[in-house]
């Protein structure tokens, strides 16, 4: 694993990062998080197939009910309906449930480096569990006194606290009230790597055209200086 020091126009500097977490580099573009309604739709699924699956967790056959639901309903031929339904299985074997429309699960693991990390899967998608992350991060720090790294996908948020024996309470997820959410997000929003590279995006938008944009034409990297020092700026103005 390495982590990006310092850019320079024609080079990017790097250091090793042993047990830092992994991030898709942005000059290889940042995909659009799934839609809220169909994380939704998802979402329900997720909490009905458990729920079919329930009176069968002990069952190593495939039960042919759910199988002719899936195939029915939901167009899965032989060999996708027999790996979800084994998914769904292994889950709940291991868990009790699977996240939901109505279930959210927290889960500690040790990475191979043997850093502990959590992993809360929500199936809402990334426009929900992105500010979300913020919020928990924010809140992590406050009581911890470590800023965790954290990764945010579709289907959940991964937390590190590095070089830290420090645990975070679960509790945190129902304590934080819509509220208490509201302002840590509006209040760390700005330093955030989710407004960073949506700032990034709108940036290089606007400047397009422009003789700084064209002066660095073709080159990510500079396109990215660009947009930060104008980031900086306008956060050292306001």
């Amino acid at each position: 694993m390495w982590r990006a020091r310092e850019i320079d126009d024609d080079r990017v500097i790097v250091e090793p990062a042993p047990g830092a977490m992994p991030r898709m580099p942005f000059w290889r573009g940042e995909y659009p998080w799934r839609p809220y309604g169909l994380s939704l739709k998802l979402a329900d699924f997720r909490a009905e197939i458990a729920q079919q699956m329930l009176p069968h967790v002990d069952s190593d056959d495939d039960p042919a009910e759910v199988m002719e639901w899936l195939k029915n309903d939901y167009f899965l031929d032989e060999v996708g309906a027999r790996q979800l339904i084994g998914y769904v299985r292994r889950q709940l074997r291991s868990v009790g449930a699977i996240s939901s429309s109505d279930t959210i699960i927290v889960e500690t693991y040790q990475d191979p480096i043997g850093d502990r990390r959590k992993v809360i899967q929500s199936p809402f998608g990334g426009r929900v569990n992105a500010p979300w992350s913020i919020a928990l991060a924010a809140e992590i720090k406050n009581r911890t006194g470590v800023e965790p790294e954290l990764q945010v996908g579709d289907d959940g948020i991964l937390f590190r606290l590095p070089d830290s024996d420090a645990d975070w309470p679960v509790e945190i997820i129902r304590e934080l009230t819509p509220e208490m959410i509201s302002e840590q997000i509006y209040e760390h929003l700005a330093n955030s790597a989710l407004f960073g590279a949506t700032f990034r995006k709108n940036a290089y938008r606007a400047l397009r055209g422009t003789v700084e944009a064209e002066r660095h034409s073709g080159c990510s990297v500079c396109g990215r200086k660009t947009c930060k020092r104008l980031r900086d700026n306008l956060m050292t103005s306001r």
